[in-house]
């Protein structure tokens, strides 16, 4: 599968079920075991989507 599928696939399948883990780092370890790559990886594709979307302004120090 193409990496920018997979990433697509990880984002989406937190923003749907956040609000059925009881915490973030739990439902990135859920969906990056289902998907074959680190809790990491998924955790960063979403902060990513996230800034790139205007959801999050990154500190500007």
């Amino acid at each position: 599968m193409p990496k920018k599928t997979l990433r697509s696939q990880a984002v989406r399948l937190v923003a749907e079920h956040r609000s059925e883990c009881s915490s973030e780092r739990a439902l990135h370890i859920q969906v990056a075991d289902s998907r074959g790559v680190s809790r990491d990886s998924v955790r960063r594709w979403v902060m990513q989507y996230e800034v790139d979307a205007g959801q999050v302004v990154r500190d500007q120090r």
